[in-house]
């Protein structure tokens, strides 16, 4: 297959309804080094499910149908390989219904909304993002449709790789302006952190769970989880992701090292990032 380098038309999608189209499809994904990836779930039960995984490289949108009853488990693979950056908007959910669903803890991530609000944005929505930083219009009309029924209108699946269609040239152009406010390394670790909460808030033993990774005594426990509450809370109110105030690490050791005075806290790592929140 011929590969399409032209970035910004409007190409046509291809459905992955079977393995050998799957098959093919792959071919050309372990090629690249990003994808660009987004989810459409049924969220009207009890549990989400995943509808469908959107996924777009160089030239090739992709829509994988869970739902049509072929394997697929070189995705998790890819997803947890480190080596290929996962591009998302708003990782948050996908990355938990990746989890709960199919067990997949995805690395190395881009997420272009917390990008955009680590540069200071204010509206930082899918169809903003596009206008502003890539001048291309996108339209929302089919975002709450039943993704699970079948079969879904040309409409319906034009939508939905649009939204993955544009995400890796919108990486790039946020990378840039995260490089030019030496802000990228911060943000790269607000991915990272990203991907880890996505699977430990996905589990019910959340707390116990980092009592297990860190080995912190009960008392020392106790604290981290009031500290972890109002991290929630500083977060929400500031309009920021909750390690933004401040990171799972610094506040293991904080909860773990209890310090009493100003030489103690500034041990800390990036308490003085944390301290410009209260």
């Amino acid at each position: 297959m011929k590969r399409n380098q032209i970035e910004f038309t409007p190409y046509e999608f291809h459905l992955i309804d079977n393995q050998k189209r799957w098959q093919k499809a792959l071919e050309l994904i372990q090629l690249e080094s990003k994808i660009g990836i987004d989810i459409e779930a049924d969220n009207r039960g009890e549990i989400p499910e995943i509808c469908l995984i959107q996924i777009s490289i160089r030239g090739f949108d992709f829509i994988l149908d869970p739902l049509a009853g072929f394997h697929f488990y070189e995705l998790g693979e890819i997803l947890e390989n480190k080596n290929f950056l996962k591009i998302f908007h708003g990782s948050d959910y996908d990355l938990r219904l990746l989890w709960n669903q199919y067990n997949w803890k995805v690395n190395n991530i881009f997420d272009t909304m917390w990008a955009g609000k680590i540069l200071g944005e204010k509206q930082v929505g899918l169809v903003t993002a596009l206008d502003k930083f890539l001048n291309v219009t996108h339209d929302k009309k089919y975002q709450c449709s039943n993704w699970r029924k079948r079969p879904l209108s040309h409409k319906q699946l034009e939508y939905a790789s649009r939204d993955s269609h544009y995400l890796i040239p919108l990486e790039e152009r946020l990378e840039e302006l995260l490089l030019e406010k030496n802000l990228l390394e911060e943000a790269k670790e607000y991915f990272e952190e990203l991907a880890l909460e996505a699977v430990l808030m996905s589990d019910n033993d959340y707390f116990s769970k980092i009592v297990s990774f860190q080995e912190l005594p009960e008392h020392n426990y106790l604290v981290f989880k009031n500290l972890h509450k109002l991290r929630e809370e500083i977060a929400q109110s500031k309009s920021v992701f909750p390690t933004q105030v401040i990171s799972n690490k610094s506040l293991f050791q904080l909860a773990l090292e209890l310090p009493t005075d100003e030489n103690q806290l500034d041990r800390i790592k990036d308490i003085k990032k944390t301290l410009k929140y209260l």
